[in-house]
């Protein structure tokens, strides 16, 4: 009996720690540090000692920079919401329209630059937006999309109200694509066209990998880490499910995603495909993975956007 005792309490114990554990991860997952120098690493990258450390510690990420800037002159706007976001708005003489690019989870909108500026010069305006907790805008808290979509919805706004005449192109990759196809469904915005860059399917599915990665099993502990990081930040992960988004998309979209891509997987892709329910097409990067595709696919990038872009022009 006293063995007993001794291992029901063990086990009480066991379980709060681990519920204390995951709740630390859950806050580092979807808060950002104004601390500066913490090494930002992919999973997979780690050494079997940092992964131990990170499964007690977390993994401690610093609040995203701009550190690359448009090649051409901007205008600094800010976008009023539940936090002011800042964007750079690029305009170019006899515009064809207006692209809106977002950026992903742990990025800003440096990171849209080399996209912004081949647009640029194929004749659009655009407009860079950091999401909040990013770059200039405020805040230090992400939901990996989804109060990002009441962001994108109000970025559309501004940019409707400035060139109502001209048509309006959402871009995004990965966590900025997930925010746009939130926006179409939860927001009832309705751009021209639509890019998406390797959104991923599911909330639960993107957070096994991230527990994949890390050689951790994923059940329960990635069913825990959705719990409290959507209680955390007030929403429901579980309902977070970019390919369900696809159903309510109606307009015209290019969907992207690389073949090397660890995040988000080809048949993941996939399924998002099957589900838009307007004109689509897709195109996958032969030489990319979960990343820029200027690195590796620029002139295959230029070309399926462009010639997307040029349809029904």
């Amino acid at each position: 009996m006293k063995i007993l005792s001794r291992f029901l309490i063990f086990l009480l114990l066991f379980f709060v720690l681990l519920n204390v554990i995951i709740y630390n991860h859950a806050w580092q997952l979807t808060h950002f540090t104004t601390e500066t120098g913490f090494e930002k690493k992919k999973p997979e990258d780690l050494t079997m000692l940092e992964k131990g450390k990170l499964a007690f510690t977390g993994v401690t990420v610093s609040r995203p920079e701009n550190k690359v800037f448009p090649k051409n002159e901007y205008e600094t706007l800010t976008i009023p919401g539940r936090f002011e976001l800042e964007a750079w708005l690029v305009t170019v003489p006899e515009p064809k329209g207006v692209v809106l690019l977002f950026h992903g989870y742990q990025n800003s909108k440096s990171g849209m630059v080399g996209y912004g500026d081949r647009l640029n010069v194929a004749g659009y305006h655009t407009l860079l937006v950091d999401f909040p907790g990013s770059g200039g805008s405020e805040g230090l808290e992400t939901s990996i999309g989804f109060h990002e979509g009441g962001d994108v919805a109000r970025s559309l706004a501004v940019m409707d109200s400035l060139f109502p005449e001209l048509p309006k192109i959402l871009m995004g990759s990965s966590m900025g694509a997930a925010s746009i196809m939130r926006a179409v469904h939860a927001h009832d915005v309705q751009p021209d066209k639509i890019i998406l860059e390797c959104p991923f399917g599911t909330m639960l599915g993107t957070v096994r990998k991230r527990f994949d990665a890390l050689g951790a099993p994923s059940f329960p502990l990635a069913e825990m880490l959705m719990f409290y990081g959507g209680w955390q930040s007030d929403f429901d992960a579980f309902k977070h499910n970019p390919e369900d988004y696809a159903k309510s998309i109606s307009m015209p979209t290019l969907l992207m995603s690389g073949i090397k891509d660890a995040r988000v997987s080809v048949p993941e892709t996939e399924q998002i495909f099957s589900h838009l329910a307007g004109p689509k097409k897709l195109v996958l990067m032969e030489n990319s993975g979960h990343q820029s595709y200027l690195v590796n696919d620029a002139v295959a990038w230029e070309k399926a956007v462009l010639d997307f872009l040029k349809e029904r022009e």
